[in-house]
């Protein structure tokens, strides 16, 4: 009998049929999870079939079937009870020992379960379980995959920023491909909401000295850098507390960039970060994710040292630049198939201070780019450094350089010196 169903939901239906807000509400009343999406998937359906917004609480049994009951439950309940709508104690002790693997459950285990989640008074005072009630108890934490205690932050996280795997984005303003797609600011909301920490921003020079934002030479839609900003600053600490990273693939004019700077400073405020914690500028080590909570961090090329940054906080440097390489080191191309890119030091080699000058390179094939300063002294902790090579890494790589390894050049590394990789 379904008379519970219609006492439990009767009283919101007294003044007449619902509409989606009631629906959510009533769903919400009868401790049943749900996506809203995929209810407002089901709810349109079924107004479909008649004319107006509002449902009949006949529908409202079809949406609530279709949100709960699922096959496979089904499936699991028959092929225990004894009936097909009832399982009593003595056979959800049965399947808790055998599908659960609850090897130790006893008479008391099995009451419990009962007495927390059968929903019928009638059916819980015989200590058994309905359908109704196996679902409410299949859809619990306690039958979940996950554990309870990992839904939290559970691990240290008080290493060096370098020491994580960050969750990151790329061509994050993109929602379809990448050569005739729209790019879309929900490129940017969607990724937040699902915990991402490095967020892609293809920086361009725009109309009126505003920058935008798209997939460079494609034909890919342009979408403003301000309101980019803007989405950051709204859902950047939403589903995460965690320092967000900002990696600027930058293409604009110095005049540009200084727009970018000071958007980025005016509307994340004090989520940006903009100098090094505490003022250390010597540092040989990064800070932890939890010293950089509710930071925003830009990644971009940087023009000097953070100290020399320091030192600019308090000038008027409004229009200066200074130029960059584009590539401080040898491309991809650079590095033959079979070469090593950790030189082998002889003895006679390792007496000398070799720290007074990095080792020779190939003459760089790249071009000059000018870095606003006002936008190279954003740059804190995630300075962009081309890669040159392990060695030069081990000795004249300082820990807030951060590299950008294209795949092909990654998987020479990995063949060639797989133990430095």
């Amino acid at each position: 009998s379904h008379t519970w169903f219609w006492n439990l939901i009767q009283n919101d239906f007294k003044n007449g049929n619902i509409d989606l807000d009631g629906c959510i509400r009533l769903l919400e009343k009868m401790q049943i999870n749900f996506d809203e999406d995929h209810l407002k998937h089901i709810f349109k359906k079924t107004i479909d079939k008649h004319t107006g917004d509002i449902i009949s609480m006949e529908d409202f049994r079809a949406i609530y079937r279709a949100l709960v009951h699922r096959p496979e439950f089904e499936e699991l309940f028959k092929a225990y009870s004894i009936d097909g709508n009832i399982l009593p104690d003595g056979q959800l002790l049965k399947f808790l020992a055998k599908e659960q693997f609850q090897t130790e459950a006893n008479e008391t285990t099995a009451l419990e379960i009962i007495m927390k989640y059968e929903p019928i008074d009638e059916v819980r005072k015989r200590r058994q379980l309905s359908f109704e009630g196996f679902i409410r108890y299949m859809n619990s934490d306690e039958c979940s995959i996950f554990k309870n205690q990992h839904k939290s932050i559970y691990q240290d996280m008080t290493q060096p920023l370098c020491d994580y795997f960050i969750s990151s984005s790329h061509n994050t303003y993109l929602i379809a491909d990448q050569l005739m797609g729209p790019s879309h600011l929900w490129g940017y909301t969607s990724a937040l909401l699902k915990g991402c920490r490095c967020l892609e921003i293809d920086c361009w020079d725009g109309h009126n000295n505003e920058p935008i934002v798209y997939h460079g030479h494609t034909l890919t839609s342009k979408i403003p850098f301000r309101s980019v900003i803007h989405v950051i600053d709204k859902y950047a600490f939403m589903s995460s507390p965690y320092p967000l990273v900002l990696s600027l693939e930058n293409h604009c004019s110095p005049k540009q960039q200084e727009v970018m700077a000071t958007c980025m400073k005016t509307v994340l405020g004090d989520k940006l970060l903009s100098a090094p914690l505490g003022g250390q500028v010597e540092m040989t080590r990064l800070p932890s994710p939890e010293a950089l909570k509710f930071k925003v961090l830009i990644k971009n090329k940087k023009v000097g040292t953070l100290e020399q940054s320091m030192l600019r906080m308090e000038e008027d440097y409004v229009g200066e630049a200074e130029e960059v390489s584009d590539s401080e080191g040898p491309s991809d191309e650079d590095y033959p198939e079979d070469a090593s890119l950790v030189r082998p030091r002889s003895p006679s080699k390792r007496k000398g201070d070799r720290r007074s000058s990095p080792p020779p390179q190939k003459k760089s094939k790249g071009r000059k780019t000018k870095i606003a300063l006002a936008l190279s002294d954003l740059v804190v902790y995630t300075k962009s450094q081309k890669f040159v090579g392990f060695e030069h890494s081990l000795r004249y790589q300082k820990c807030w350089e951060n590299n950008s390894i294209g795949e092909s050049q990654a998987r020479k590394l990995a063949r060639v010196s797989g133990n430095f990789f």
